[in-house]
């Protein structure tokens, strides 16, 4: 969206004299206006509850193009990068997560994704033609509607239902520029996010003593999936993207390390507390040990992670049972995300 604004600035030394807050004054003071016009449209669009509209954001954009326009004809403009011009006076407001993704369309749209609902492909025609959406979601046994029931804030479910169109509208919109400032890179990175719970859901659900090479092949699919899709999306960080790619990198290794393991001592395959114990616990685990001590062996150490040893614990002894603690190293997807959420200066 903000491509074709930046290159209303003509770049000639990154580093300039003037520092980038001046430059800023100076654009408040030189682009008084425009500044003005662009910040009452910001200022509706940051205390909605709701993603600004089609039309709110083109008219956002043309306003924050004229800004961008004025400022080319200042000085200190050409002293720095177009991208921090642009950035430190044009909100990225299609991006942005509001009060309603929060509350609804994040988790109704991650929970989909998830393995166990058998409604993406649904969701996805709906998101397509948006108008067939009303039937599914007032069909209270769809599976739309079963997860809409299940994940958003009561406040929202009435208004999803009966305004499906308006809500679902803005995800619709991908800019040709492709700049990672479209709603729909927003949707992009809760499908992702989606998946990865999913993934994490699956690994729960594979007994350590007792695993098919179904499910785990399955779960590896998904791994190689979702690592896809976090790498294809602009909206998901680098740091993520890189620890996506060696946790599933771990989790291709699981069943091979536990089967060298319970060859070495089969004496583990009647241990009560391995037999409760899941591939996603080996996976936590495993991730803990690398972070503690690069000179253990982290797959044994996983192993008998689940289980409290006894002072004098031989290798051929069978461990006792511990209380699970809370340490969740699982990165498969990110946390939700702040909500956006603009207040003036006088509140």
């Amino acid at each position: 969206m903000f491509s074709y604004l930046i290159a209303l600035l003509i770049p000639i030394v990154i580093h300039g004299t003037t520092s980038l807050k001046d430059c800023i004054s100076e654009i408040d003071i030189a682009c008084h206006e425009e500044m003005k016009e662009k910040f009452v449209i910001f200022k509706s669009i940051g205390s909605s509850v709701f993603p600004p509209s089609p039309s709110t954001i083109r008219n956002y954009t043309e306003k924050c193009g004229s800004v961008m326009k004025c400022a080319s004809k200042l000085n200190c403009s050409q002293e720095h990068s177009q991208k921090e011009i642009t950035g430190a006076t044009c909100e990225n407001v299609g991006v942005e997560y509001y009060f309603f993704e929060h509350q609804c369309m994040i988790p109704f749209t991650r929970e989909v994704y998830k393995k166990e609902h058998n409604c993406a492909e649904d969701f996805e025609a709906v998101l397509r033609t948006p108008s067939i959406e009303e039937q599914p979601l007032k069909n209270e046994s769809s599976c739309i509607s079963k997860v809409l029931l299940k994940t958003c804030h009561h406040d929202f479910i009435e208004i999803f239902r009966k305004n499906p169109i308006k809500l679902l509208e803005p995800y619709n919109i991908k800019f040709k520029t492709n700049d990672c400032t479209s709603p729909s890179d927003k949707l992009e990175k809760m499908k992702c996010d989606g998946w990865g719970l999913g993934l994490e859901s699956r690994l729960k659900g594979i007994p350590v003593l007792n695993a098919s090479d179904s499910d785990v092949k399955e779960a590896m699919d998904m791994c190689r999936r979702i690592e896809r899709c976090q790498k294809d999306a602009c909206l998901t960080s680098r740091v993520l993207k890189e620890a996506i790619k060696q946790n599933c990198d771990y989790a291709k290794m699981i069943s091979a390390e536990l089967k060298n393991i319970f060859e070495l001592h089969p004496e583990y395959s009647r241990c009560e507390c391995l037999k409760r114990m899941s591939y996603l616990d080996v996976f936590n685990a495993y991730k803990r040990c690398t972070w503690m001590d690069q000179k253990m062996n982290c797959w044994l150490y996983a192993i008998m992670d689940s289980c409290k040893r006894p002072e004098k614990f031989a290798l051929g002894q069978c461990p006792h049972e511990r209380p699970s603690y809370g340490f969740p190293p699982v990165l498969f997807s990110d946390p939700p995300p702040r909500v956006f959420l603009y207040m003036s200066d006088d509140k």
